[in-house]
């Protein structure tokens, strides 16, 4: 016994290399795991709208932004994803193409929505994960603007005599915006908006209807300081009434019309009826054969009042027409007695007004009328007696005007 091996068997150390480098093994694959995920899959996940911001400025309901406005925090993005590098470039392909929404007209509290435009290929490649493309900035730090009516204090002016009024439009207000900076168009209700002018209307009439369009940039209403409501009406429509007007009608003869007419028309008739002895030897012919050797044989009673007629122009437009628009005949009868037979005899002087004007049922510019006889020659050639009767001048105007005129005559 005493020469066998007492020394225990020793044991293998297989197992205890195999379990080195299975764990060797697993470290390696989860370096290799960590390598790929920060080298290649980690991103970081960037919120734009920490590092976007607008100032705004200028007045409720009018202030406006664009893409110049918005403000980038470089040195924020450069903490975010610890590279200055990577947030110049960022920045730069956000200003390439970023875009505005609801950027206009705004009050505080509304919000502007920004657009982010940048390739999913370069942010990949950057390693930079978008939390949103859209950064929504709301609207804060606008002034409360005064609200400004555009049509409060039109100044509406009107030369000339209707229907061929001259209209023009501007404003009497002393706000500097309305004065300096709002352009009024306007234009015929009728006509199309591309007749629109900011000078002048012609050609136009009692009744016609204007409408105002007030034409101002955003820009100069918030550089004054003004707004306007959104719901206001964007133009004035107003009807031309109450202007001088030609009479085209006999309804437009009113009472004190007329009688403003007869006392224009008495004078001249007076004036004629004074040196009046020849015509009524011509006219009453069949006594009065040698009528040119007869002068101072008559003596006249006061003029009496007839009748009075209204011719209007066909076309008024016709300036070859001794009168434009119309021409008013004031009829009165003169008798005369000769002196020597003690005879009596009738005769009907005509005295003719041209382009009658009213306004507010009165005679427009009465010492501005300049009367004269009517005499038609051509007439008077066939039937030397036409001044004898109210009939005869009624024929006798008929013959002179029917071709360019209308007449009508004037009940009392």
């Amino acid at each position: 016994m005493d020469g066998e091996n007492n020394q225990a068997p020793k044991k293998s150390n297989k197992g205890l290399i195999a379990a080195i480098i299975i764990i060797v093994v697993l470290i390696a694959i989860g370096v290799t795991i960590g390598v790929l995920y920060f080298t290649v899959f980690n991103k970081t996940e960037v919120d734009l709208s920490k590092f976007i911001s607008i100032e705004f400025d200028g007045y409720e309901g009018s202030a406006s932004c664009d893409e110049y406005d918005l403000i980038y925090d470089e040195d924020g993005l450069k903490e975010e994803l610890d590279s200055r590098s990577k947030a110049e470039k960022l920045i730069d392909k956000i200003k390439d193409k970023v875009t505005l929404k609801n950027n206009e007209k705004l009050s505080n509290g509304d919000e502007v929505e920004v657009k982010i435009k940048v390739s999913d290929s370069w942010l990949k490649d950057k390693k930079i994960k978008l939390k949103s493309d859209i950064v929504k900035i709301k609207v804060s730090g606008l002034k409360e603007a005064a609200s400004v009516d555009l049509f409060k204090d039109l100044k509406i002016e009107y030369e000339g005599v209707s229907p061929d009024l001259d209209v023009y439009i501007d404003t009497k207000s002393n706000n500097d915006f309305l004065k300096y900076a709002v352009t009024y168009k306007f234009r015929k209700e009728d006509s199309d908006e591309t007749d629109e002018t900011s000078y002048s209307l012609s050609g136009i009439k009692n009744g016609d209807k204007i409408v105002v369009r007030a034409e101002y940039d955003d820009e100069d209403l918030s550089y004054y300081g003004y707004s306007v409501d959104k719901d206001a009406e964007k133009t004035y429509t107003f009807t031309v009434k109450d202007q001088a007007e030609y009479v085209t009608d006999t309804k437009q003869l009113s009472d004190a019309v007329q009688e403003s007419l007869k006392e224009i028309a008495l004078k001249e008739i007076k004036s004629e009826a004074d040196n009046n002895d020849y015509d009524v030897a011509s006219t009453y012919s069949a006594d009065y054969s040698d009528a040119g050797n007869y002068s101072y044989g008559f003596t006249h009673a006061d003029p009496e009042y007839q009748t009075m007629y209204l011719a209007t122009n066909k076309e008024h437009d016709d300036y070859s027409l001794s009168s434009e628009y119309n021409i008013v005949y004031v009829v009165y009868k003169v008798t005369y007695t000769d002196t020597t037979t003690s005879k009596t005899y009738d005769l009907y002087l005509t005295t003719e007004i041209d382009d009658v004007v009213v306004k507010d049922d009165k005679l427009e510019g009465k010492n501005d009328y300049y009367p004269s006889i009517f005499d038609n020659y051509d007439y008077e050639d066939e039937n030397e007696a036409y001044r004898s009767s109210l009939d005869g001048i009624n024929k006798a105007l008929t013959d002179e005007l029917e071709d360019d005129y209308t007449l009508a005559e004037v009940k009392k």
